[in-house]
């Protein structure tokens, strides 16, 4: 069974603010490449901003259908977190959930 975002209230350790699941009218807009090793990572379930305990900053998860993050990004505030994703992905600007 797949866990339920509405219910989970962390993704590696940080405390999920916010969430939006990616649908296919969210397309990637093709402005930025996320890689491990050697592996272009092209598909994301789900997008979540988070903050560590004790940290200024937040990451901008980009998730599994299990909510597993699969490689994150780094900002100075929220803001700057949200902004990155509607760089990287279409339609987002009304979709974040609060938690």
């Amino acid at each position: 069974m797949k866990p339920d975002i509405d219910i989970l209230t962390e993704i590696g350790g940080a405390k999920i603010l916010e969430f939006v699941t990616l649908t296919s009218a969210n397309k990637s807009t093709g402005a930025t490449r996320h890689i491990i090793g050697e592996q272009e990572q092209k598909e994301f379930y789900g997008l979540a901003i988070c903050q560590y305990e004790e940290e200024d900053g937040f990451y901008l998860f980009y998730c599994d259908s299990d909510w597993k993050e699969l490689n994150d990004t780094w900002h100075e505030d929220l803001e700057s977190a949200k902004d990155q994703a509607s760089f990287e992905f279409t339609g987002l600007e009304v979709k974040w959930k609060k938690k």
